[in-house]
């Protein structure tokens, strides 16, 4: 209380005087007058305000009596209004509102009676609400092993210094923080992700998956000229956080690092839980202070969320030595779009689904998704589903290219699919999606023999080579649809025997696929007629020394193609 300066000042001289033995040297002397912090906050109240905000018509007396035991002064009454002179020590009373709650503290909450009805008004609110969606993705994050955190959204104003995502002048700065670790508002979770990672790290618990729910606060200096609140905005975000292990080693798994890619199947799967599709959005690279490679994803042209592995710079504000994965999600603009969704459920199909494999060789900068966007465009009535189930770079390939190895998935509703469905389906694939190599490079790659119209059908011989047999465009067609999958998969070994019907597609050859390093090593599988054996040396299927051999009529002859011609 400022007004008890004085005669706290008094009381303790005399104090001194009387038990230390000092003595009062000079008078009182007011260095600094400041009479603003000593005049009482004065405003009016009135009896009807009291009333309604209490829910309860309280006797004026009892009102009065009240403020005479809080040392709140009445100036003056008129009509039903009281003009009162609060004391300056009662810091949080300056408004009416605020009076009205220390009457109704003194008067006891449990006077006012429970009314018999309730009037309220049904507000219309847009469904699913931002809580539901929340919880159910709160509850899907936990099933799939994630821990959710609570932190502060206070935070130190010193992790912002020097970034250009998020510059220290936009912190919401606190006036009178409690410390310098909580002097400004947050403008991201990751730092609050990022302290609750190093404290674990720090209590030898490195392998952590978390995620969190809160606002993101900025401030805006070119609003500032609004007045008010302008420049001030508020953003609810998710957070989602990985380091460490993949998961618990045991006896029959061992240990992985979890991964970039690890991140993104859970943002794609959360995506999943509620109708969406992520291949759906915009992929664009995300670059800036917070990840060293990321991903920004969106939605009509506007930022979703983004994903990306944090910066060594930003680890080494934590000590944090381990990788870290994180994912910060506009939760307001994802809700908004999970009410656009529709779910609608269908019976199952009675009809199989066929799966084809086809591998690509493409230009470095091709991606997954702009191959995915191609096969659905040239085809969205067959075509349920892409995969990409193998990646193969190095120096056995043509400088600037990489393998892709893509499953695809076809179905009609309505009928069984016949070979030459699947066929014409795959042709207009394959004619659509870029191959990323010229002739040039095709004869390098493949060798001399890949150009010529090869026909082993009609047991003509090629013209390349003595003695070598070759296999007809359909006969390589069938050959390429049945052992893409084996050929470009991790396991060859898993393919051993094909059905005997599917001989007949090959006019009766057999056919034999060896896999080794070429020269003495290469070994050649003994071929019964009934189908195709393959095996492979696990080491080096994939490499280019694999070769298909289709045997002559001439006993002793075989013919050699590079499987890649087929494919």
């Amino acid at each position: 209380d400022p007004n008890i300066t004085l005669y706290a000042l008094k009381r303790a001289a005399l104090l001194i005087l009387e038990l230390a033995g000092g003595r009062i040297a000079s008078g009182i002397a007011d260095l600094i007058s400041v009479p603003e912090i000593t005049e009482p906050f004065r405003f009016d109240i009135a009896y009807d305000r009291i009333d309604a905000l209490t829910g309860k018509e309280i006797p004026q007396a009892t009102v009065k009596g009240i403020l005479e035991a809080l040392e709140i002064r009445i100036e003056a009454e008129r009509d039903g209004v009281l003009s009162v002179a609060v004391p300056p020590y009662r810091v949080d009373v300056r408004r009416p509102a605020d009076l009205i709650e220390e009457i109704l503290r003194i008067y006891g909450y449990n006077n006012i009676e429970l009314p018999s009805r309730v009037c309220s008004a049904i507000a219309l609110a847009k469904r699913p609400g931002r809580g539901e969606v929340a919880e159910k993705a709160a509850e899907f994050l936990t099933a799939n092993g994630f821990s959710e955190i609570m932190s502060n959204s206070l935070t130190r104003l010193a992790y912002y210094e020097g970034l250009t995502d998020y510059p220290a002048e936009r912190c919401v700065k606190i006036l009178n923080p409690l410390s310098a670790d909580l002097n400004a508002m947050r403008q991201t979770l990751l730092f609050n992700a990022l302290e609750a990672v190093a404290l674990n790290t720090n209590h030898r618990t490195p392998n952590l998956k978390l995620y969190e729910f809160g606002n993101v606060y900025r401030y805006d200096a070119t609003r500032a000229a609004e007045g008010g609140l302008a420049p001030y905005s508020e953003q609810y975000r998710l957070a989602v956080a990985m380091t460490g292990l993949r998961g618990i080693a045991s006896w029959n798994e061992k240990a992985v690092p979890a991964t970039f890619f690890d991140l993104r199947a859970v943002a794609e799967r959360l995506l999943g839980r509620f109708g969406m599709d992520i291949y759906r959005l915009e992929t664009v690279p995300c670059t800036g202070d917070l990840y060293s490679e990321g991903l920004s994803f969106r939605l009509n042209g506007k930022e979703l969320f983004t994903l990306g592995i944090v910066s060594g710079r930003i680890r080494k504000m934590f000590d944090l030595r381990a990788e870290v994965y994180f994912m910060d999600m506009d939760f307001d603009a994802f809700v908004r779009s999970v009410r656009k969704q529709r779910i609608a459920a269908s019976e199952l199909p009675k009809f199989p689904e066929v799966r084809r494999d086809l591998a690509l060789l493409v230009d470095r900068e091709v991606t997954f998704e702009r191959l995915r966007a191609i096969a659905f465009a040239t085809e969205r009535k067959l075509l349920r589903s892409v995969t990409l189930f193998d990646v193969y770079e190095g120096d056995k390939l043509p400088a600037g290219k990489k393998s892709y190895a893509l499953g695809f998935v076809l179905q009609d509703r309505e009928r069984t699919l016949t070979d030459q469905l699947i066929d014409k389906a795959m042709n207009n694939r394959k004619g659509a999606l870029p191959c990323g190599m010229a002739p040039n490079e095709k004869q390098q790659y493949y060798g001399k023999d890949m150009d010529g119209d090869l026909c082993g059908r009609t047991g003509r011989r090629n013209g390349r080579g003595t003695g070598e047999a070759a296999l007809c465009r359909g006969c390589r067609r069938g050959l390429r649809d049945l052992l893409s999958a084996a050929l470009f998969s991790r396991r060859l070994v898993g393919l051993r025997r094909v059905a005997d019907q599917r001989c007949a597609r090959y006019h009766g050859r057999p056919v034999a696929l060896a896999c080794g390093d070429g020269g003495d090593r290469e070994t050649q599988d003994r071929v019964d007629q009934h189908g195709i054996h393959v095996s492979a040396d696990s080491r080096t299927h994939r490499r280019r020394h694999v070769r298909l051999f289709g045997c002559h009529e001439q006993r002793g002859e075989q013919g050699r193609i590079h499987i890649r011609q087929l494919l």
